[in-house]
C-alpha cells in the first residue's frame, strides 16, 4: 500500500517555489507531524513502566525496552510512521532532480527507474543497511514512486470521461492480476524479472485503485476521513485499543470466540465506535494542536 500512498503524494508534488520554502512546508506537515503523533508511542512506552497490567489490559502489544522505544521515535523509526520521514527524504531529493532537469520527464524517468532498482536492492536485503537512521534506507522507495506519481500527473488530469475510467480499471486489473499470479508461480526470486513484475504490479495496482475512486460517487464520510487522513492513521491505534477495552469490558471475549458472524458485526461496531473518536479528536486538534498536524492557523477549521 505505501507505494499508492507515496504515488498520490507525486500527484500533488509542486517543486516551483524556492527552496527555503519548500522545506520548511516538508518539515511543517511531515516532521512535525511524525513526532506529534508520536505521541501516543511515547505514552504507552510510560504506561508499561507505570502499570504494566493496564497496559496490558489494552491488548498492547510486546515492546522493546522503554530507552530502545525512546531511540527508536527519535531516529525515525516509530512503527507505523516511517513513511512520514521516508516523504521527506524524497521530496527534497526530487526537488532538486526536477529543478536540474528542467521537468525533463526522460531525465526524471531514468532517476526514478534507478531509484526502484536501489529500493528492489534494499528491500530484497541484496546490501544490508545498517542503522536506517532517519529512514534514509527508505528514500529510494519514495523518490521511485513519488516521481512516478509527479510524471503521471499531467495524464492523469485528462482522464475525465467515465469510458476512460473504466477501460483503465479494467487494463489495470488485467496487468495487476497477472503479474500477482506470475509471480505466486515463481518459485524463487529471478532477478530483473522479479523485479519487473513487483513493479508493474504496483503500478498497476494503484492505478487500479485511483480508477476505482474516479467511478464510484462521492461519500461525504469518506471524503472527511479523507480530508483528516493523518489523523485517522496517527490516533487509529489508540482509538481502537479505547474502543476494544470498552466492547470487551461490556462483553467477554468467551462468547465471541466460536460465533464469526458476531465476531463480524463486533467489529464493524469497533471500526464506527473508533471513527466516531477519531472524529472528535480531529476536532479537538484541528483547533488547537493545528500546529501538530503541519496545518496553519488559517487552515485550522
Amino acid at each position: 500500500h505505501m507505494p499508492l500512498f507515496f504515488f498520490l503524494s507525486g500527484l500533488t508534488l509542486h517543486v516551483k517555489r524556492p527552496f527555503k520554502e519548500f522545506i520548511i512546508s516538508r518539515v511543517r506537515r511531515l516532521i512535525i507531524p511524525y513526532y506529534f503523533f508520536c505521541l501516543y508511542p511515547l505514552a504507552k512506552i510510560i504506561l508499561k513502566l507505570i502499570s504494566p497490567a493496564a497496559f496490558a489490559s489494552f491488548h498492547g502489544k510486546p515492546t522493546s525496552g522503554p530507552w530502545q522505544e525512546l531511540l527508536n521515535i527519535f531516529f525515525g523509526k516509530a512503527f507505523g510512521l516511517w513513511f512520514l520521514f521516508a516523504l521527506f527524504w524524497g521530496d527534497l531529493i526530487l526537488y532538486w532532480v526536477i529543478r536540474l532537469a528542467h521537468e525533463n520527464k526522460y531525465q526524471i524517468a531514468c532517476v526514478c527507474l534507478v531509484a526502484l532498482i536501489l529500493w528492489y536492492i534494499i528491500s530484497s536485503r541484496i546490501i544490508d543497511v545498517p542503522g536506517n537512521f532517519f529512514q534514509l534506507s527508505k528514500a529510494p522507495e519514495a523518490v521511485a514512486f513519488v516521481g512516478l506519481g509527479y510524471l503521471m500527473s499531467k495524464p492523469m488530469k485528462k482522464i475525465v470521461e467515465q469510458r476512460d475510467s473504466i477501460i483503465l480499471l479494467l487494463l489495470s486489473i488485467f496487468c495487476f492480476t497477472s503479474c500477482v499470479c506470475l509471480l505466486n508461480m515463481l518459485i524463487r526470486s529471478v532477478g530483473l524479472f522479479d523485479l519487473f513484475l513487483k513493479i508493474l504490479a504496483a503500478c498497476s495496482g494503484f492505478l487500479m485503485i485511483i480508477s476505482l475512486a474516479m467511478l464510484v460517487p462521492t461519500w461525504k464520510v469518506l471524503t472527511y476521513i479523507g480530508r483528516n487522513t493523518l489523523i485517522f492513521y496517527g490516533l487509529n491505534g489508540l482509538s481502537l485499543a479505547v474502543t476494544k477495552k470498552i466492547i470487551f469490558y461490556a462483553l467477554p471475549v468467551s462468547i465471541l470466540h466460536n460465533n464469526l458472524f458476531l465476531q463480524f458485526i463486533v467489529g464493524l461496531f469497533v471500526v464506527a465506535l473508533a471513527c466516531l473518536l477519531c472524529s472528535i479528536a480531529a476536532y479537538v486538534l484541528k483547533r488547537w494542536f493545528w500546529w501538530g498536524l503541519g496545518m496553519s492557523r488559517a487552515q485550522r477549521r
